[in-house]
């Protein structure tokens, strides 16, 4: 078993390499064993950066 720091850890590598997706599922797996405040910022962070690179996803040119 992995100790929830790791999983932050690993989270934390996962966002300087810019992999949004995958620094959210370990920041989640960290939260499920214990509530670390900064944990949770980073995690809340994360999934901003991810709502703003989905924005323009949705958005047809063609339809403009």
């Amino acid at each position: 078993m992995f100790d929830f720091r790791a999983y932050a850890r690993i989270g934390n590598v996962k966002i300087q390499q810019k992999s949004y997706s995958e620094a959210l599922k370990y920041l989640n797996r960290s939260l499920v064993e214990h509530r670390n405040p900064d944990v949770i910022k980073k995690k809340e962070e994360v999934e901003k950066i991810l709502q703003k690179q989905e924005c323009p996803a949705y958005i047809n040119p063609e339809l403009a």
